[in-house]
Order: C-alpha cells, then sequence, then structure tokens
C-alpha cells in the first residue's frame, strides 16, 4: 500500500534531504542526488516515494533504479564492490548500508557525495542525520558494498 499520505513537507539540512517517514530513506536520498545533479528542479522525497512506489517496507532497489531512470539519473547498479571501486568511479551514489538505530540495525539507503582518498574520508547524505563523514574503516561494517550509480560526478570535498 503506498505511503504518499504520510511523507511531510519537504525538510533539508545542508543540501541533504531528510526523510519525512521510517520507509523514505531511499526516496530522500534520490531526491538528494537529484538535486545536485540538476540545481533548477525541486525534485522532492514525495515526488521519488510516488514514481518508486515506496511502501511500508521501503523501496526496493529495482524500484530505486525505475525512479533514477525516469529522472534522467542513468542509474547503474552493482554489487561486491570495494572502497577502491568507489574511488575509483567518482560518481554520485545510492549506497545501501545497515543503519545503527538504538541496538538494533536497519536497512537503509544514503547518497554518496564526495571521498577524499588522501583523508581517508566520504562525504555521506544520509537522510536520517543530513551530512555525515565516515572513514573508510567506518565503512567496512556498515556498507553493504553495493552501491546504485548516476551519471553526476562526486562533489569536491571541502
Amino acid at each position: 500500500m503506498p505511503i504518499d499520505n504520510l511523507v511531510q513537507a519537504a525538510r533539508v539540512s545542508e543540501e541533504v534531504v531528510l526523510q519525512t517517514t521510517p520507509y523514505t530513506c531511499a526516496a530522500a536520498s534520490i531526491a538528494t542526488i537529484a538535486q545536485i545533479i540538476k540545481p533548477e528542479s525541486s525534485i522532492t522525497e514525495l515526488d521519488v516515494t510516488k514514481l518508486a512506489g515506496t511502501d511500508r517496507t521501503g523501496t526496493s532497489t529495482i524500484a530505486e533504479i525505475y525512479a533514477m531512470r525516469v529522472l534522467g539519473l542513468d542509474p547503474q547498479y552493482e554489487r561486491n564492490l570495494s572502497i577502491q571501486d568507489l574511488v575509483n568511479r567518482q560518481q554520485l551514489a545510492i549506497l545501501h548500508v545497515m543503519e545503527p538505530v538504538g541496538e538494533s540495525k536497519i536497512s537503509h539507503a544514503i547518497a554518496l557525495l564526495a571521498i577524499d582518498p588522501a583523508k581517508q574520508t566520504l562525504l555521506l547524505g544520509n537522510p536520517l542525520y543530513g551530512r555525515q563523514v565516515k572513514t573508510f574503516d567506518e565503512m567496512q561494517d556498515y556498507w553493504l558494498k553495493e552501491a546504485v550509480f548516476v551519471s553526476g560526478e562526486l562533489i569536491q570535498p571541502s
């Protein structure tokens, strides 16, 4: 059952679209990337939720890819990746992770925004918290080693 009626007014923190429901992390992350690639657009979490058919189970990877294709983001799904693969690609992406929440971990989607190989850090757009910096080491038990890359290049770390 669609959850469009649960999505609240758009919230943004440091250019990261924040999710307004427990189910819309992928939709918010895709909206973040769409706004970076197409700053003239006003793609929202709700727009992506409708496109992807997000429901109470979240957004499937296939639905993410479909929505990104409709938005003209030229998605490419890859798995069994390494941090070095992300460094080599230099592309914005949706990363699938296991987000610690309290005593447990939940399946979650975040936006890869930038990589600083010299500092061994990634700048992430986490729709729960806004911008986050994680080290390559911190990503090992967090990231599920899969990504949906899009046509846009990473932003430059500041």
